[in-house]
């Protein structure tokens, strides 16, 4: 119960502040697959109209929940979405001190402090993901691709690009340029790209 309360109330701050990220289709209201899949098209569509290149890289976050480093979140939470004070406090209280073990025919494990990531099938995981790796649009928009993120662990991503004869070779450099600086950013978020030109 609490947790949704909380969850209530980062979205109406996100959404008071126009923070939340606007090509975000999964967890968040009237959004969802079908929003993400529409607006891909019309975005390779759109290019293919104007003569232009069209590149499609889906880039899937490795295990994407799990990744989250707690330290970095907080910091995301305070300084780019202005919470602070008690709910940082609580957000803060949520995610750390957490124990897991494992129990396998019988036996079980000790338990071992959950360093990082967030919890799974809670109410509150989803939003802190999107929240944790929202500063990936600003960095694939610096690469001049489009994005579009439809769920927590895969990104669309547009290379919208003149058509010329290299465009498909630039384009793969700017997601492994893209694939780099992200792993530096994060620390903790490792990507896999597979790259088709449409």
């Amino acid at each position: 119960m609490l947790e949704r309360v909380i969850l209530r109330r980062l979205l109406e701050h996100l959404k008071a502040n126009g923070l939340f990220p606007s090509m975000q289709s999964a967890y968040r209201k009237f959004h969802c697959t079908e929003t993400a899949i529409a607006r891909v098209l019309s975005d390779i569509l759109m290019a293919l109209d104007r003569g232009e290149v069209a590149a499609l890289a889906q880039l899937d976050l490795f295990a994407a929940f799990d990744t989250v480093d707690h330290c970095i979140l907080l910091r995301r939470l305070r300084e780019s979405y202005g919470i602070s004070g008690v709910p940082l406090t609580w957000i803060s209280s949520y995610l750390t001190d957490r124990q897991q073990s494992v129990c396998h025919a019988g036996t079980q494990s000790v338990q071992e402090y959950i360093k990082f990531g967030v919890p799974q099938g809670s109410v509150l995981g989803p939003l802190l993901f999107v929240l944790y790796t929202a500063d990936l649009a600003p960095l694939i928009a610096d690469h001049r691709l489009h994005s579009h993120r439809y769920s927590s662990s895969v990104l669309n991503c547009f290379g919208l690009e003149a058509q010329d004869q290299d465009s498909k070779g630039k384009t793969k450099t700017k997601i492994e340029t893209m694939r780099v600086k992200t792993e530096t950013k994060t620390k903790t978020v490792t990507l896999n790209t597979k790259t088709k030109t449409v």
